[in-house]
């Protein structure tokens, strides 16, 4: 988890998408917390588990630095076991949703695409955070 003043991205080349029309867009956003979501095979036998401690843990970031800007976006580098694709993406879905219902603003970067990104963060040790699920 990342506190980034400020957090760029256009979408590269497909890895999983099929989608090609968000080629070459771009977003950016300045004062976000940064989530990379990496999802392994064994949370598929526990995904309400996954799901709780995930939002716990954005809910938790976002009380220790005050913001309300949450980018979600599916990092499977953190890891070399993975989850199928599908499910990792509906993990994001749900967390975004119950995200969503707390009140903060949530952004989910295109799932299935390589993006160019450029991240400017702070040197607060609370603007990097590690969680294991």
């Amino acid at each position: 988890m990342l506190f980034c003043k400020k957090f760029w991205y256009k979408v590269g080349r497909r890895s999983l998408a099929e989608d090609e029309s968000l080629i070459g867009t771009t977003w950016k956003c300045e004062n976000c917390l940064l989530i990379m979501v990496h999802v392994e095979s064994i949370d598929e036998e526990r995904e309400k588990e996954v799901i709780r401690k995930l939002y716990k843990a954005i809910v938790w970031y976002h009380n220790k630095t005050l913001c309300k800007k949450v980018v979600l976006h599916s990092f499977a580098h953190l890891s070399e076991d993975k989850s199928n694709p599908i499910f990792a993406k509906n993990i994001i879905e749900k967390v975004a949703a119950k995200l969503r219902e707390r009140g903060l603003e949530i952004h989910v970067t295109p799932f299935g695409y390589f993006l160019e990104l450029e991240l400017w963060i702070s040197d607060e040790p609370i603007s990097r955070v590690f969680k294991v699920l």
